[in-house]
């Protein structure tokens, strides 16, 4: 009897092992850990999506639990682009005690790196949500978010998901050793940095309204016309807003004189040079100054829209 009840035993403890094999970690513990959503200038064809493992040896990414992605949602939780990794590649970067980069072309000549592999899922540049997936059904094991969501992609079965603000143009969001998000200078297969925090949501911190987007400031009040009848108008794009975008039109007795698109960086200033119609020209060699009201209608990278105004005075060159 007492033979029977050992064999019995060891029986119970090798069936606990077999359902307990599952959970062993062999490719749940590798990390989403850092993203880039645009260069600098607002180039949002600078991106990347970068993973790291330290799980260990039995981290090996067995083809059982394949395929591996990299898949990509929009605020909303709706996926618009995935892609598949290589499980090979990701266990050699493990090993080597490294990140696994995935980048574009442009990302690698931008920032000096080589990708391991060539992102093909785009990134939305003011909200979104890159998730480490596997298995057929795509189960997330690891996300990172961006700006304001208002559905979140959960990553239970894994790391979990760190939710952190738009990284404004030129840098990036990185994963921190608590898992909190800092916004820092970006650092392609090399260790994260300590950086600023960004709030996804003025006031929750994720989901709910779109961040507050002050708009574009003018700089100039009066400015001088070259004899080209380009009149170089200053604006503002504030700070923490991923680069803002637009046009600036600007009208004298209530007709249109002059418009320009225009494009800034995060936190930069340019001049704009706006073409004035030959009737603004006329007015300025005869009278050498024109009143005119600038409306700046304006779109932010990290989310909102807003038409701000102004005065300007346009002074004819003397030369």
């Amino acid at each position: 009897m007492g033979r029977v009840r050992s064999i019995a035993a060891v029986v119970a403890v090798a069936s606990l092992a077999l359902f307990a094999a599952p959970a062993q970690a062999t490719f749940h513990l590798n990390k989403v850990n850092e993203v880039m959503v645009a260069g600098s200038g607002g180039n949002t064809a600078v991106q990347f999506v970068e993973f790291f493992d330290q799980g260990g040896p039995s981290e090996t990414f067995p083809p059982s639990f394949a395929p591996y992605k990299l898949v990509v949602f929009d605020r909303s939780g709706n996926k618009v682009g995935e892609q598949t990794l290589s499980a090979m590649g990701l266990s050699n970067a493990r090993a080597a005690g490294r990140p696994y980069l995935v980048s574009t072309a442009a990302a690698d000549a931008a920032l000096g790196v080589t990708g391991d592999e060539t992102l093909t899922a785009g990134l939305p540049p003011s909200a979104g949500q890159a998730c480490y997936t596997s298995g057929p059904s795509d189960t997330p094991y690891s996300c990172i978010t961006w700006g304001c969501i208002s559905k979140l992609v959960s990553a239970s079965a894994g790391t979990g998901t760190a939710q952190g603000g738009t990284p404004p143009a030129g840098t990036s969001a990185q994963r921190q050793p608590d898992d909190s998000i800092q916004i820092a200078p970006p650092t392609p297969k090399a260790a994260n940095k300590a950086g600023t925090k960004v709030a996804a949501c003025p006031t929750t911190g994720g989901g709910g309204p779109a961040p507050s987007f002050r708009g574009v400031t003018l700089t100039t009040r009066k400015v001088t016309v070259p004899k080209s009848g380009k009149a170089p108008v200053g604006l503002h794009c504030p700070a923490g807003t991923g680069s803002c975008s637009g046009r600036l039109t600007l009208t004298a007795g209530g007709k249109k004189i002059g418009s320009a698109s225009f494009k800034i960086a995060d936190g930069a200033t340019r001049l704009v040079k706006v073409k004035l119609s030959s009737s603004a020209k006329r007015t300025l060699a005869t009278k050498r100054k024109l009143s005119t009201k600038a409306s700046i209608k304006a779109s932010a990278a990290g989310g909102g829209t807003k038409t701000t105004s102004g005065t300007v005075q346009l002074v004819a060159s003397k030369h």
